[in-house]
């Protein structure tokens, strides 16, 4: 955390602390790096080659089927159905809902203010 009694804003013109430059060229994003390197084939004891990319589906498929833990079964079958469906958005936990209970003195007192019947019709 930063300590308020030092933060200032950046100063019009030149500020040591402004990027302006922005990344350096040639530079590459984590995500590229790892996509680069997923799509190498390696060489597998039998002397076949495959991707790296086939054999990490094969292994969630393998968990997702055969694992004794339930949990990593249960999250390996989850990220396969994310990646297929794409994941679900967030939701908001809504409270149950209730039932109301009101007496029937009550409810003909309620109906009276708002001015309906009895019967269900409005004065």
């Amino acid at each position: 955390m930063s300590n308020p009694a030092t933060l200032r804003p950046f100063q019009s013109g030149y500020d040591p602390r402004r990027n302006t430059k922005g990344r350096p060229k040639g530079s590459s994003a984590l995500k590229n790096l790892l996509m680069k390197e997923i799509k190498k084939e390696l060489e597998l004891t039998d002397g076949s080659k495959m991707k790296i990319e086939e054999l990490l589906v094969r292994k969630v498929i393998d968990i997702a089927l055969n694992d004794k833990n339930a949990d990593r079964q249960f999250r390996a079958c989850k990220f396969i159905v994310e990646v297929i469906d794409g994941k679900p958005k967030a939701t908001a936990d809504l409270p149950e809902e209730r039932e109301y209970h009101i007496s029937p003195e009550r409810r003909a007192e309620v109906l009276k203010m708002l001015g309906i019947k009895q019967n269900g019709s409005s004065n």
